[in-house]
């Protein structure tokens, strides 16, 4: 017997009668051999059952939507800034000079042309202001071209690869731009975040509204501020990104482990590397301020069953109120999160500019 083109069925015709496909003239209870081929029952009713219930259907637009995924939103954002930084930097020059940069410079790939042009916009590109760009943002922005020319052709041509001689004149003019620029002290000084100091901290508990336990606002205010600072979250997107069932309550504490950050993306690359995993432990000295205490009474005033972290507070609840919800199972939305820092630091009077 044959096994690619024929199988041994004990109960298929029980089988075939319960999905109403196949019509054997057999016993159910007396195995026989049959071809899969020359079942039109099986081949058009079982098969397919085992195919619908294990296999996905994919789209192009899913296919796409997960090859982008690859590049963090901001890379992408940045990547678009630049591109539209070079259009408009190609119509002003087309408008005032002779020779004109080609619309396609990007879509042809072409070395030589691509050298030439890209030399000139090294020399030419400012801001909206007039002034020049630093360094290191100026080679960000060849890198973006070079993301966007790669996004086109995985094969084009590698702009800033130091032994390409078909870019040397590139190069050189870059690393003219940048010595020039170091000389004025254009870049000198960058804007780094800074970690809120122990005097800080103070100043937003003293507050009184934006700190504590009393009031919704309050707790997700403290709950957001020792996320940021205990579980290392980098970013309004980060926080976007948090889930409940990140956190697991075990003895003395918690234990949040990440699922994907900008830093641990979980690519080709990072296969091997584990999820980071932080304890977060009672500290009853700490009182009101310990981290593991401020989940604690985060997690029994939201609703059961929402998976997203940060929900919208709910309006006159106080702290008479510890068994009533809190809060709605509507998540707060991106840029609602982005400014609750800036929020507590306006309303404790103290400077929320590049706080982290």
């Amino acid at each position: 017997m044959a096994v690619s083109s024929e199988f041994f069925c004990e109960n298929i015709v029980a089988f075939a009668q319960e999905t109403q496909g196949c019509s054997h003239s057999s016993p159910v209870n007396e195995p026989h051999y049959h071809s899969v081929s020359n079942c039109e029952g099986c081949v058009q009713n079982s098969m397919p059952l085992v195919t619908q219930t294990r296999f996905h259907l994919s789209s192009e637009e899913e296919i796409k939507t997960l090859s982008l995924k690859q590049v963090p939103k901001k890379t992408q954002d940045a990547t678009k800034w630049v591109l539209t930084t070079f259009n408009t930097w190609r119509e002003s020059h087309n408008l005032h000079s002779s020779v004109k940069c080609p619309t396609d410079i990007f879509d042809r790939q072409d070395s030589a042309t691509l050298n030439y042009w890209l030399k000139i916009f090294a020399v030419e590109v400012r801001k909206v202001n007039g002034e020049q760009y630093p360094p290191k943002t100026l080679y960000l922005m060849f890198s973006a071209i070079l993301r966007y020319m790669r996004s086109i052709n995985p094969e084009a041509p590698n702009i800033l690869a130091k032994n390409n001689p078909a870019f040397s004149q590139l190069h050189n003019t870059l690393d003219g731009i940048f010595k020039k620029l170091r000389a004025e002290g254009v870049g000198a000084t960058s804007k780094n975040a800074e970690p809120f100091t122990k005097e800080e901290e103070n100043k937003l508990w003293k507050s009184g509204v934006m700190m504590g336990t009393d009031s919704p606002q309050a707790l997700l205010n403290s709950i957001f501020f020792y996320n940021g600072k205990g579980c290392c979250l980098r970013g309004g997107e980060e926080h976007r990104n948090l889930r409940v069932s990140q956190f697991q309550r075990v003895e003395g504490g918690y234990i949040y482990t990440e699922n994907a950050s900008k830093n641990r993306s979980g690519g080709f690359a990072q296969l091997n590397i584990a999820n980071k995993s932080v304890k977060i432990m009672r500290c009853y000295d700490a009182g009101e301020r310990c981290h593991c205490y401020l989940l604690d009474q985060y997690f029994k005033r939201i609703p059961s069953g929402s998976n997203h972290f940060y929900l919208r507070p709910l309006p006159k609840r106080n702290i008479k109120q510890e068994r009533i919800l809190w809060f709605s199972s509507v998540p707060i939305g991106r840029n609602k999160l982005a400014t609750i820092i800036k929020d507590m630091c306006k309303c404790a009077n103290t400077r929320s500019q590049n706080k982290s």
